[in-house]
């Protein structure tokens, strides 16, 4: 959504007491609304810039947080504490002030099962850090700033592969195979700067693609 205020709101959002809308939620006089899929339900005691009560309650579609009109002990900027429970990405999450504790949920959180890199037999071997007989190729990596200035760099890539299954149910499988690659030097619009450049990374190979193939694609698409 478009940020919008003031002038920018129309009629209904006025009436309902919207004074701003977010790029994801509409900000009101009594809380906020965030149209999003969900399922939660909480009371807030204060908060980093109000010290009253506020309830969380989305239930499945539309996530809605309320003020209620009574004020906490709390002081102003502090931390708040969250009573109840809400779902986020594939967990399960219980808040009782400070302490919380979550729970992956089945059929939807994945469980790791290993990762593997290529061997110079050509063989999938469980990882190892640093082991030597992982096959490894290094290429020339050239990237164009937007300045026009051109980064010549060496980078050593090998071949690897995660696996995941779904929780309870292990015959649903989820493979990626990538490249993993370390640059010489670093790369990319804030090389040399306090934030430093790009050293080391990953790209999805595609099916039967050679490290080299997938070097120069990724030279060709991914800005750094």
């Amino acid at each position: 959504m478009k940020e919008r205020y003031g002038d920018d709101l129309n009629w209904f959002e006025r009436i309902v007491g919207v004074w701003r809308v977010n790029r994801d939620s509409f900000e009101t006089k009594w809380g906020y609304f965030a149209p999003r899929f969900g399922l939660e339900l909480g009371i807030n005691r204060g908060g980093y810039f109000d010290q009253r009560y506020s309830v969380d309650v989305c239930l499945l579609w539309g996530m809605f947080n309320i003020k209620l009109p009574v004020k906490t002990s709390k002081p102003e900027g502090c931390e708040w504490d969250t009573y109840g429970f809400n779902f986020f990405e594939d967990s399960m999450i219980w808040r009782w002030g400070r302490s919380y504790r979550s729970w992956r949920l089945p059929f939807i959180s994945w469980e790791f099962n290993h990762h593997k890199v290529r061997n110079t037999s050509g063989e999938w071997v469980p990882y190892v850090y640093d082991d030597k007989s992982t096959h490894r190729e290094t290429h020339k990596y050239t990237y164009t700033l937007s300045s026009g200035d051109v980064q010549d760099r060496k980078a050593t890539c090998y071949k690897e592969v995660r696996q995941w299954h779904r929780k309870w149910v292990p015959f649903i499988k989820m493979t990626k195979e990538c490249i993993s690659i370390d640059f010489n030097d670093e790369v990319g619009e804030e090389s040399g700067s306090w934030k430093g450049g790009c050293t080391s990374c990953g790209y999805d190979l595609l099916p039967n693609e050679s490290i080299k193939s997938c070097l120069r694609r990724m030279e060709r698409e991914r800005k750094f």
